[in-house]
């Protein structure tokens, strides 16, 4: 994954990571102004809650205390029937029976005149509300029963409340004792409500929590004990989570839908920033990889005087400096050296090679301009070196063979044999200057051939052995040019081992291929010293053959002998 991250383009690494940071700034102030709101939701909920439950306890409180007033007055005209009967047909009364309880009040003790209600609601077991309020007097106690509606009215009222919200009574012994708003066919003292909440509210007092309530459904809810002359009940205000947190989640769906449009935003702003940062950047790159290949650069346009402004400010240096470099280059190219560079700093390597390539050229250049001279200078040497050879067998074997003929023929008594033998003699001696001059057996037969014939022509009293080994035994196809100029390297070899190196034995092989002729030459003679020997006029003589024909030649020697192998390509155009 890293990998394919790492090939990616800048401009898409730019824009990804311009994107994961929108995003993740995005996201997290969603969650902190989600977190922020749900609490706020959260808090004006319960704080709703608790008002509700607030108030329904006092308005049950004050119907219990106009319960208590009506039974104090009841109980003040408790001697008069005729009150009390027309109390019974008033149907604001909300006492449904008085009797005077005599076992309870063996049971119980009280002060006169005071007041328990108990709740006798999970006794009647009906699915309403029961109380029994229990009057001290004189050793006596008047219980007067009420089953007051109105209490289930007030909890039933829902203002405020949406439609999951409801107030209920749960009393002591953890069972319902007011009407459930959403079971309402089910008896109340018979569903169970031993909630978080119902628990806390029996040993802490008030509060607010959220937890699974009597349905198992998770609610909000605000709770607290009602102690009431004896009347021990638990009030709770609920609500469940799911509707109180709709407008929690209605924010989400916008926070998201907002995010979504701000996150394609960024998206596209990315993309045009990523464009505006790596645009520059390409032309830089396709301008270098242009110089890379060696073409014509033209320089890139940038503007703005910032950081890429200035690589564009370097890479313009940059081109120039390439192109003053290739003009340079083109000069020396050219044989002109009357140039220079200005080297652009103390560490310019470039330029500074430049300058010693080119000095190195114009030292090469006179070197071989003094070795040119000198190499015609040793073939004018040698051409009349030849030609005073040629003039000399031509004065000291064809001129006095001329001069006898002549006083031969001028004689009155000629000799027709002798001057027959005379002719003969003469014509041998042309012959052979012209075979020193041109073998005709190396016209007509080639290389190896014309080297056999003039081995076999050296004077035998040579105490030198000349071993010769060729593979080639039909016509050779070496160039007439290339043969003449290899038999004479190989002459001029021979006649050194002869002369300057005293060799008795000497072994010559000539070696000839499709496009290629190797000539190996060896002798036993006393060699020289290659470090200090300086180049006669036969290795000069041989070496400038060589290179002539664009031939390779080697020389190696020592006291034990002098080796010298050359290679030249028979289809190489000269």
């Amino acid at each position: 994954m890293l990998r394919k991250i790492r090939n990616l383009s800048i401009r898409f690494k730019i824009a990804l990571l311009l994107n994961i940071f929108a995003i993740s700034i995005i996201a997290l102030v969603s969650v902190v102004l989600a977190q922020q709101f749900k609490n706020a939701l959260q808090e004006r909920i319960l704080l709703q809650l608790s008002s509700i439950r607030h108030l329904k306890t006092i308005q049950i409180e004050r119907i219990l205390n106009s319960h208590i007033l009506e039974i104090q007055t009841m109980h003040s005209h408790i001697d008069n029937s005729d009150y009390l009967d027309a109390l019974a047909a008033d149907r604001f009364i909300h006492i449904d029976s008085i009797i005077i309880n005599n076992e309870l009040a063996e049971k119980m003790t009280l002060i006169n005149d005071s007041i328990i209600i108990e709740d006798i609601s999970a006794k009647v077991n009906d699915g309403k509300i029961h109380l029994a309020y229990h009057l001290a007097q004189q050793n006596l106690i008047y219980t007067y029963y009420s089953t007051p509606q109105s209490i289930q009215n007030v909890l039933f009222e829902r203002t405020g409340m949406g439609e999951t919200g409801e107030t209920y009574i749960v009393g002591n012994d953890g069972f319902m004792r007011s009407q459930s708003r959403f079971w309402i066919d089910s008896i109340p003292t018979k569903i169970e409500s031993r909630t978080e909440a119902f628990i806390t509210a029996q040993s802490n007092g008030e509060g607010v929590t959220r937890h699974l309530d009597y349905r198992n459904k998770e609610v909000f809810s605000s709770f607290s004990p009602f102690h009431f002359h004896g009347l021990k009940w638990i009030v709770l205000s609920e609500i469940d989570v799911n509707e109180a947190l709709m407008p929690l989640k209605e924010m989400e769906r916008r926070i998201y839908f907002i995010s979504a449009l701000i996150a394609i935003g960024i998206f596209i702003l990315s993309g045009i920033i990523a464009w505006f940062i790596v645009n520059p950047v390409l032309k830089i790159k396709r301008a270098i990889t242009s110089i890379s290949k060696g073409e014509k650069t033209t320089i890139p346009v940038y503007q703005a005087k910032d950081e890429i402004g200035s690589l564009f400010t370097t890479l313009e240096s940059l081109i120039n400096n390439t192109e003053e470099i290739i003009d340079f280059a083109n000069h020396i190219a050219n044989g002109q050296f009357n140039k220079n560079m200005v080297m652009r700093s103390a560490d310019d390597r470039l330029v500074s090679s430049l300058n010693n390539m080119k000095n190195q050229l114009i030292e090469i250049q006179e070197r071989e301009r003094q070795v040119q001279n000198k190499s015609q200078r040793l073939l004018m040497a040698g051409e009349e070196k030849e030609r005073g050879r040629l003039s000399k067998e031509l004065h000291d074997s064809i001129g006095p063979l001329l001069t006898n003929l002549k006083l031969l023929i001028s004689q009155t008594d000629i000799n027709n044999k002798i001057v027959e033998e005379r002719v003969q003699n003469i014509i041998e001696e042309v012959r052979k200057i012209s075979v020193n001059l041109m073998p005709s057996v190396l016209k007509d037969f080639g290389l190896i051939a014309a080297t056999q014939s003039f081995i076999d022509q050296l004077p035998s009293t040579n105490q030198c052995q000349i071993i010769f080994m060729s593979d080639k035994e039909d016509e050779s196809n070496i160039p007439l040019e290339l043969s003449l100029n290899a038999f004479r390297i190989i002459q001029e070899s021979i006649n050194n081992a002869f002369k300057h190196a005293h060799a008795t034995e000497i072994k010559l092989s000539i070696t000839e291929f499709v496009n290629q002729v190797n000539i190996y030459i060896a002798d036993n003679g006393i060699g020289f010293d290659m470090n200090k020997v300086t180049l006669g006029n036969g290795l000069m003589n041989i070496k400038e053959r060589v290179h002539m024909f664009k031939g390779h030649l080697d020389i190696s020697s020592d006291k034990r002998g002098t080796t010298i192998e050359i290679e030249f390509e028979t289809n190489r155009p000269l």
